[in-house]
């Protein structure tokens, strides 16, 4: 994705991740994945731990807005502020870390996946492109959702 959350590409086990919040639209009305994990017909109610990663997302970015002032994830911002974040998210549970992972839990069917998430940037990439780029990587968080994957990628 790029520096504003737009999916620019998502390999095999991310798109059968995705399945279930695609299987039933033709298109979308955004290409942004933070956007999409608000949107009450796509990932929000896919994620069993919505409310944290909710406010763990408007977070972060209000700090890269506050960093950078990109114009972009400005307006990102706000327009998740208008989507009814959670209500209590600048004041986050004790369980939130301001790390470099965040745990997501998906659920698909009726399992519930539980996926840590990183997030990597070329933050001195001489590519004005490269430092733009995030690549996000999900690892499974326990042995049903590493089960899950490998059956996938067989």
């Amino acid at each position: 994705m790029d520096s504003a959350y737009e999916l620019l590409m998502a390999n095999q086990a991310q798109q059968a991740l995705m399945n279930p919040a695609w299987s039933d639209k033709s298109e979308f009305s955004s290409s942004n994945i933070v956007e999409m994990v608000f949107d009450p017909t796509l990932f929000r109610p896919l994620i069993a731990n919505w409310v944290e990663v909710a406010s763990h997302l408007l977070l972060r970015l209000k700090k890269q807005v506050l960093a950078y002032g990109k114009s972009e994830q400005s307006a990102l911002f706000n327009k998740l502020l208008a989507k009814s974040p959670p209500k209590h998210w600048q004041q986050p549970a004790e369980s939130i870390e301001d790390g470099t992972m965040l745990t997501v839990d998906f659920k698909v069917g009726d399992l519930t996946l539980s996926m840590f998430t990183t997030i990597s940037q070329f933050v001195s990439a001489l590519d004005l492109g490269m430092e733009e780029l995030l690549i996000e990587s999900y690892f499974p968080a326990n042995e049903d959702s590493q089960k899950f994957f490998a059956n996938i990628l067989n």
